[in-house]
């Protein structure tokens, strides 16, 4: 019922924005993970000596989309990042339609 609420849709909307800006900016989750890279350190290749590397595995398709090591699978979770954060600062205005008095007819007695 909260999706049919204009005033909070129009709250999610103007929350992610604010945070767009803040710890959700490509700036700040890129940092992020260069951090958790950095903290992790010689961990992640003793990782790998123990278990090796669960990505070479093909699990995702098609196969050249899955990395083969721990840079790429970073490099890859920050492309991602990126490109969803873009996909959503194009389309979260899109949210306003559940709230629209046309689509919430039905409920509107």
């Amino acid at each position: 019922m909260l999706s049919k609420d204009e005033d909070f849709m129009n709250a999610v909307i103007e929350r992610y924005r604010a945070l767009r800006q803040g710890v959700l900016s490509d700036a700040y989750l890129n940092g992020y993970m260069d951090a958790v890279v950095e903290w992790l350190g010689p961990a992640i290749d003793r990782n790998f000596s123990v278990w090796g590397y669960a990505l070479d595995k093909d699990m995702i398709s098609p196969a050249e989309r899955n990395p083969h090591t721990h840079t790429e699978a970073v490099a890859q979770m920050k492309r991602f990042c990126t490109e969803r954060g873009a996909w959503m600062d194009e389309h979260i205005d899109i949210l306003r339609q559940y709230s629209h008095e046309s689509k919430n007819k039905k409920f509107n007695h």
